[in-house]
């Protein structure tokens, strides 16, 4: 449902006020702008190790997290579902929801632990990141179970989700599922790379193309976390001398017909 009205504001804190910009504002383009200050210059930071529970506990408070700070600034107007804001996000949720399975996949299986650091973070990162883009949509009156019909349409093309940039192939998501050690953790770098880039190449879109400031901000950041991360889980796979490995996985927009 679209929230309505008066509802009362919930307090956010400081950390997230600066990245997503101050909810008090409906954030619609013209209004004031967050991307360059909030989102492209953000710092790219190395999270500690936690484990077990103590990551599951995270994920859930950041979720939590994620879904008060979607719900205030989701607040005001509703982009239509054709725009490229409401596109981005249900085609970014379905596109984090697989990085957050790689991760998974390493944090399990893998061994290098220069490795494992990139997928803890992607699996926070990334997970709070659904929060706050399926709280958007919810509070615009968009549900998660109705997609638009294709993805990608946004941008001007149309495809299967499965066959948006980046995504791992049916065959590659086998070999993650029964790799282990030191393979794992070369497929994982190689697979999540690829993944990371075709994500780069969405949220550059969505950060010139969609009209709510606080989508653009968002994907500014993504955009610019992700390229930055590719970088150094290179320079990981390096240190760690694991083989490149070939993959699947569609980077560019293959399988996409224009209009």
């Amino acid at each position: 449902m679209r929230s309505s009205g008066r509802q009362r504001r919930r307090a956010i804190p400081k950390r997230v006020r600066e990245e997503c910009g101050d909810p008090g504002h409906h954030g619609q383009r013209g209004h004031h702008s967050t991307v360059s200050d909030t989102a492209q210059n953000a710092p790219v930071r190395r999270l500690q190790t936690p484990t077990g529970w103590t990551l599951v506990a995270l994920v859930v408070a950041m979720c939590f997290l994620a879904a008060v700070v979607g719900w205030n600034v989701g607040r005001g107007r509703s982009p239509a579902k054709s725009s490229a804001d409401v596109g981005f996000l249900y085609d970014m949720i379905r596109h984090h929801e697989s990085a957050v399975e790689m991760s998974l996949a390493e944090l399990n299986h893998g061994t290098e632990e220069g490795v494992k650091i990139f997928a803890r973070e992607i699996l926070l990162q990334q997970s709070y990141e659904i929060g706050v883009m399926q709280a958007w949509l919810d509070h615009w009156g968009y549900r998660r179970s109705s997609p638009p019909a294709s993805a990608m349409a946004w941008m001007g093309h149309h495809m299967r989700p499965e066959k948006m940039p980046g995504l791992p192939s049916a065959a590659d998501m086998r070999r993650l599922d029964t790799a282990r050690g030191r393979e794992l953790d070369a497929l994982f770098v190689a697979l999540m790379s690829a993944h990371h880039a075709g994500g780069v190449h969405m949220a550059e879109e969505a950060a010139d193309r969609a009209s709510n400031d606080y989508v653009r901000a968002l994907a500014a950041r993504m955009a610019a976390v992700q390229r930055a991360e590719i970088a150094e889980m290179e320079g990981a796979r390096t240190r760690a001398s694991l083989p490149t490995v070939q993959i699947d996985a569609p980077v560019t927009l293959r399988g996409a017909t224009r209009r």
